[in-house]
């Protein structure tokens, strides 16, 4: 499966639409399969998707070897993280790589 964001790609159609009828170029049979995907795009539910901090850019993790690091949240545990991980702790750090 794989999220899209279904008014984004409803949006760009209609804009194809539009411009499509700006320069007289485009079929009824054309428009109609393209109002046909929109109705279809409309129609799927919508999924609660939220947003993951991966280990390698979350604040807590510090790189050890390869691919894989030291989350300071679960040290005392041992617990070594790979840097494509993400818990329900992540922390996102800033744009330059600073910890927040």
């Amino acid at each position: 499966m794989r999220l899209i964001d279904a008014d984004i790609v409803i949006a760009e159609i209609k804009e194809v639409i539009t411009n499509r009828e700006k320069s007289k170029t485009q079929s009824n049979i054309a428009k109609r399969v393209f109002e046909l995907i929109i109705e279809a795009l409309e129609k799927e539910p919508t999924v609660e998707a939220e947003p993951i901090t991966r280990c390698k850019d979350c604040k807590h993790f510090k790189h050890w070897y390869r691919d894989k690091g030291i989350c300071s949240l679960w040290y005392e545990d041992g617990i070594d993280v790979f840097e494509d991980g993400f818990c329900s702790y992540g922390a996102k750090m800033d744009g330059e790589g600073e910890q927040q």
